[in-house]
């Protein structure tokens, strides 16, 4: 935690002391200036925020610190661990939101509006690549449009699965406001690493001849996942939502091996699919109600 906080706060120091160097870069360019101390404040803001109880996930007892070589790894495990499931970031005007485990999201904008709301809901949706919420309190109405394509930060040239809109009217304006930028959920460390594949449907996989010990690996921050099902490598692509893994299509090997029905049976689990996950002793994913799968971490 103390290593975290020293990283961010580091880095927070460093762009300051760049900025109060350059002033030539601020008087050309002023909107980055404004930006950019949106962001101080935001990074600012978690390192406040760590250790809070009422927003933190409950992690089991075996979690350890994930630690990655992926340049936002840090910046994503401090939001996960504040509570954090959705995040996006906006310029022309600069602004940012969070969306919280706990129902709750902050907006800022750079010119000093906010608005705060303990009960945002998300709302049905007839398109599958959309996502909205809505929040209605003594301060205003805000609803929040998310659109699954990819979306660039012009200022720091970051990528987002996510393009963002932000609708904002509060108490005695007859307009809404609107805010667009990009932004990504925030993944679970917790996923992030080998797991052995123990069961898959009804299948025992110590109970079956496999040429190999079936495994999944993930990478949470590349959205990259990999293994074998017992007898063909494969590799594909997830994306994380909360408590949920959207798996999508897998390429591999093509080869044939004893209980390729098994092997059928295991890739079927997942491929395609969305699925929730849940920590007990071991990681466990469900379609529905349905267990479909058990996995334990590779030693």
């Amino acid at each position: 935690m103390k290593s975290s906080i020293f990283a961010l706060t580091l880095i927070l120091s460093m762009l300051l002391g760049c900025g109060s160097t350059n002033s030539s870069t601020t008087v050309q360019n002023p909107h980055a200036e404004v930006h950019q101390n949106v962001h101080n404040e935001y990074i600012q803001e978690e390192i406040q925020k760590t250790g809070e109880e009422n927003n933190t996930p409950a992690v089991n007892e075996n979690y350890k610190k994930i630690e990655s070589d992926h340049p936002k790894a840090t910046f994503l495990n401090e939001k996960w661990k504040n509570g954090v499931v959705f995040y996006a970031i906006g310029n022309e005007p600069s602004w940012s939101i969070n969306i919280n485990k706990n129902k709750s999201a902050l907006f800022k904008s750079h010119d000093g509006v906010q608005y705060t709301t303990t009960s945002i809901s998300r709302l049905a949706s007839i398109v599958s690549k959309s996502i909205t919420y809505r929040s209605v309190n003594d301060q205003g109405e805000m609803i929040i449009s998310l659109s699954k394509e990819k979306c660039g930060d012009t200022m720091s040239d970051d990528l987002f699965s996510y393009s963002v809109s932000s609708q904002l009217k509060l108490k005695g304006e007859k307009e809404f406001e609107t805010y667009k930028g990009c932004g990504n959920f925030v993944p679970d460390p917790r996923l992030n690493g080998k797991w052995l594949i123990v069961k898959a449907d009804s299948l025992s996989i110590d109970k079956l001849q496999l040429i190999k010990l079936p495994e999944l690996s993930i990478n949470v921050y590349k959205n990259l996942v990999s293994g074998n099902d017992g007898c063909n490598l494969f590799n594909g692509s997830a994306e994380f939502q909360d408590s949920h893994i959207i798996f999508g299509m897998i390429a591999g090997t093509m080869m044939a091996c004893p209980n390729m029905d098994a092997s059928s049976i295991i890739t079927k689990s997942f491929v395609n699919k969305k699925l929730r996950f849940e920590f007990k002793e071991n990681l466990f994913f469900y379609e529905g109600e349905k267990e479909v799968m058990m996995l334990k971490p590779a030693e």
